[in-house]
C-alpha cells in the first residue's frame, strides 16, 4: 500500500477564537453575520466546521459533513 504525504492547515480548537479574532472574523461569528456557504445555517463557535478559500473568497461551513464534502470538491473543480 502506497501512503502520500499530504499538508492539511488545521487549527486546533484551543487557537480557533484567538485566529478569528486575529483576522477579524470574530464579530462577525458572535453577531451572527457568517453563515454557512452551503446550507446558510448561522455559524457559532458551536458549530463552525471549517473557514477556507474558494475562488479567493473566504467562506465558512457549518458542522455538517455535506456543506463541508461540497465545498472542498467546488476546490477541485
Amino acid at each position: 500500500m502506497q501512503t502520500t504525504d499530504k499538508v492539511i492547515p488545521a487549527i486546533h480548537a484551543n487557537d480557533l477564537i484567538g485566529v478569528l479574532q486575529k483576522y477579524g472574523l470574530m464579530e462577525g461569528i458572535e453577531s451572527g453575520l457568517c453563515k454557512c456557504t452551503e446550507c446558510s445555517k448561522t455559524l457559532s463557535l458551536n458549530n463552525l466546521g471549517s473557514l477556507r478559500r474558494l475562488d479567493g473568497k473566504l467562506v465558512f461551513t457549518c458542522n455538517n459533513v455535506l456543506c463541508y464534502y461540497n465545498v472542498v470538491n467546488k476546490n477541485k473543480e
